[in-house]
């Protein structure tokens, strides 16, 4: 016969004393009920094993993610409107939080690094209590000029925002730099076309250049 469990062994000189616990009539049940004991000492040790290497595994996954939102200069975000108080975990963007960790912002603060021309559109869109936000704005930082974007929705079961911040100069100057070359190469075309029925009017090139030169350095 098996040796019994030492919980069980304990619990027999507890509660029969000096009885005989070896009594045919107990015998079977007593080895089943350590054997039950045994088992789940077994899953216990399974259960712990498993909620080890499942943590070692979500650590190891939240350094990844660590690491790929910090090359990508993204960082996550919460914001309260009836606290009026803006929340940041990660890297956050340049003027808001340049260290691991959490950083809270009133609105005052937030608005203090934006760009003066964002104000209005930054505060308006912050004032929301419903929907999506979406805002892309500019970042003011002594120098230091970054646009960002923030995306997120309102929580289900509280008014919060929470998104997702992302660093988008090089895209966002990209777009600006595209559409100031294309405003230029319309002015160029509007203004050629001018000189172009100025002659066809009967004026001459060289009373015409002028102002079409004045026109081309605006």
């Amino acid at each position: 016969m098996s040796p019994r469990h030492r919980l069980l062994t304990r619990q027999l000189a507890r509660h029969l004393g000096a009885s005989d616990p070896d009594a045919p009539a107990l015998r079977a049940l007593l080895a089943d009920v350590s054997r039950a004991y045994e088992q789940s000492d077994a899953d216990r040790l399974l259960l712990e094993r498993s909620l080890e290497l499942t943590s070692q595994e979500l650590l190891a996954r939240n350094a990844e993610l660590s690491t790929a939102m910090r090359h990508a200069a993204i960082s996550f975000w919460a914001w309260d409107p009836v606290a009026q108080e803006l929340s940041i975990q990660g890297v956050g963007p340049v003027g808001f939080a340049e260290v691991h960790g959490r950083a809270s912002f009133g609105l005052a603060a937030v608005l203090e690094r934006v760009h003066p021309r964002d104000h209005a559109p930054v505060a308006a869109e912050l004032a929301r209590r419903s929907g999506q936000l979406d805002l892309v704005f500019q970042v003011v930082d002594g120098a230091s000029h970054r646009w960002v974007r923030m995306r997120g929705h309102r929580e289900r079961t509280s008014e919060r925002f929470l998104g997702v911040w992302a660093d988008v100069t090089d895209e966002t100057e990209a777009a600006l730099g595209d559409r100031r070359r294309r405003l230029v190469m319309e002015r160029q075309n509007r203004t050629l076309q001018r000189l172009a029925e100025r002659l066809v009017d009967g004026t001459g090139l060289l009373a015409a250049l002028p102002q079409v030169c004045a026109e081309l350095c605006e």
